[in-house]
């Protein structure tokens, strides 16, 4: 979902799309990793964001959760 796989727009580059068409551009950094978990989310926090000293003003997790008997 996050990650964009499979999919022509991602969507936080959606996000920054339409923002800047209302007048209030953002920038959406997406750290997203296709079938990550709690480990992939805190190896990216402490790799990646805290290492490299981004300046953050809000995170966000989306988590999708599939039920087995559904498939």
């Amino acid at each position: 979902m996050t990650a964009g796989l499979y999919m022509p727009t991602d969507w936080p580059q959606r996000v920054e799309e339409l923002s800047a068409r209302r007048g209030r551009p953002i920038e959406v950094l997406n750290f997203a990793v296709d079938g990550g978990g709690v480990m992939n989310w805190w190896s990216i926090i402490t790799h990646i964001i805290a290492k490299e000293n981004y300046q953050l003003d809000d995170c966000l997790f989306a988590v999708c959760h599939v039920d087995p008997h559904s498939l």
